[in-house]
């Protein structure tokens, strides 16, 4: 599963920079690009290990992706605000969805911080 994911963040890396390269993808696209490819590298890192992972770990991981796609959803939101003839037209509700994801994530946390 780790090699999968590793292939398919390096894949995405070279198709959104290829694409960014030809004037196809906006500046905050590829940035929202990147932070998605950074959140598969990070889960890949994680699921690596064979063994459980320490709790400071789990929670370590839950915030860099709370993060990532925060950052992502935002860019995203930005991107479909301010470039309506983009590649994708539907990248502002794609934006909407990482932050709803992002805040059930951050709950999620807090519970278990909390608990």
């Amino acid at each position: 599963m780790a090699t999968f994911l590793i292939v398919q963040a390096i894949r995405q890396l070279v198709l959104v920079n290829g694409q960014a390269a030809a004037k196809t993808e906006s500046r905050s696209g590829q940035v929202a690009a990147w932070m998605t490819i950074t959140l598969t590298l990070i889960v890949a890192a994680l699921l690596y290990p064979s063994g459980p992972l320490a709790y400071k770990t789990t929670l370590g991981g839950l915030f860099l992706v709370f993060a990532g796609v925060m950052g992502s959803g935002i860019a995203m939101i930005y991107d479909g605000m301010n470039n309506k003839a983009g590649p994708e037209k539907n990248r502002l509700w794609f934006g909407i969805a990482h932050l709803l994801f992002a805040m059930l994530v951050f709950a999620f946390l807090l519970y278990s911080m909390s608990a």
